[in-house]
């Protein structure tokens, strides 16, 4: 039997024979290596793939509209809210939350503890970078919410009071994306004290870095979504203004009023 070493190699002494670049490299690298690198990929392709869900488009379509050209032109539960009302909003968060958690799920189902928060996180990615809907991706908050509740469960209650707490307040209320710049920055924080204190996380994982990497991917992520939101939004005669201008109100019912017959006096 051969014995594998990272960094030396196969410990058997091989000097006679000779040996192509990919039978070294077979060789040379461990078995439990390659198998964890498989068990991370399934972990990501899971994870974006439950991500690639079109939560709003879904819930957009059961009132015949397109949430891209209406309010904020954004395919989440806010604009959803605004526009279609709250329980359309509710819909959409509820389900964008939902596919933050079951990747999460279903990475750590074929890669442990790690597969977790690489599911998770892959599943915010998809949702703001889907490759089945490219450049229509939404800006992954609500994903991030159901990151959260699978791999870092103990935080959802300061999750849920920092983003209370900037919603109510009318400064914060008024720049949405300083007042989730702040929540990632808590978040972020707090993965660390979690990870470097080994504290307790519910029925999530044990803290590990893949706990802060995951909390630092996602936010960048969403970072990036709110920038490029507000220099097309800044951009003049850009499409999505020009959608936005065209249908800025919310949608309302038809109400049809039936014309009254009056009877001929003549």
């Amino acid at each position: 039997d051969i014995s594998y070493d990272l960094w030396r190699g196969p410990r058997t002494n091989f000097s006679s024979w000779q040996f192509s670049k990919r039978e070294w490299l077979v060789m040379t690298w461990p078995r439990s290596t390659v198998w964890t690198g498989i068990q991370y990929a399934a972990a990501a392709t899971l994870g974006y793939g439950a991500g690639l869900v079109p939560t709003a488009d879904v819930v957009a379509r059961r009132h015949a509209a397109d949430l891209r050209n209406l309010g904020s032109g954004n395919p989440g539960a806010a604009n959803a809210a605004a526009q279609l009302g709250a329980r359309a909003g509710l819909q959409v968060l509820a389900g964008d939350i939902a596919k933050g958690f079951v990747a999460g799920r279903l990475g750590g189902a074929v890669a442990g503890d790690a597969g977790v928060h690489i599911g998770s996180t892959a599943a915010v990615v998809a949702h703001c970078y889907p490759v089945t809907r490219p450049g229509r991706g939404g800006k992954g908050v609500a994903t991030s919410v159901g990151q959260v509740l699978v791999g870092f469960p103990v935080y959802f209650p300061i999750d849920a009071a920092v983003a209370i707490a900037t919603a109510a307040l009318p400064f914060w209320k008024a720049r949405a994306f300083a007042a989730t710049a702040t929540a990632s920055v808590v978040w972020i924080a707090a993965t660390g004290v979690w990870v470097a204190r080994d504290l307790p996380n519910a029925w999530g994982p044990k803290p590990s870095r893949a706990l802060i990497v995951g909390a630092v991917v996602s936010s960048a992520v969403i970072a990036e979504r709110f920038i490029a939101a507000e220099r097309k939004h800044r951009s003049p005669g850009s499409p999505d203004e020009g959608a936005s201008r065209a249908q800025p109100s919310r949608i309302q019912p038809s109400r049809i009023q039936p014309s009254r017959i009056q009877p001929n006096n003549a």
